[in-house]
């Protein structure tokens, strides 16, 4: 939910949902489902052998507007234990609006830094963080 959302299954598209997707047993799958003003989701499961497969329902949050930038730049990121592909300074559109959003920025050398921001819908938020002076 929302119908639509694109589903990617270790990083392939698998089409809108809902949608039907064998998975391999015994094995790890990265399941992200995501759409334009929703907050993107994303769940490890293990493929089973099963005569039904399971279902799985996501539930998609509105989202908010997060930057994240850093002293230097080029800190990894992490939401809420989701590690972002991208370095900072990030703009990331798809955070859950409305909820606590734990923060972790860290450098090779220098200690990891934690913030907590709520966001509201459609709002904007902003984090910095100084990695050099903590």
């Amino acid at each position: 939910d929302p119908p639509g959302a694109d589903v990617f299954v270790d990083q392939e598209n698998r089409g809108a949902a809902p949608v039907t997707v064998d998975l391999i047993p015994k094995f790890q799958h990265r399941i992200i489902v995501r759409k334009a003003g929703f907050a993107t989701e994303e769940r490890h499961v293990e493929g089973a052998v099963a005569e039904a497969p399971p279902t799985l329902t996501f539930k998609l949050e509105k989202a908010a507007r997060l930057e994240i930038s850093s002293v230097p730049p080029g800190a990894n990121v992490s939401v809420n234990g989701r590690q972002i592909d991208q370095t900072t300074p990030v703009t990331l559109d798809d955070v859950p609006a409305d909820t606590a959003l734990k923060v972790r920025v860290e450098i090779k050398g220098m200690p990891p830094q934690i913030r907590t921001i709520t966001v509201k819908e459609g709002k904007k938020g902003r984090v910095k963080i100084d990695l050099v002076n903590g």
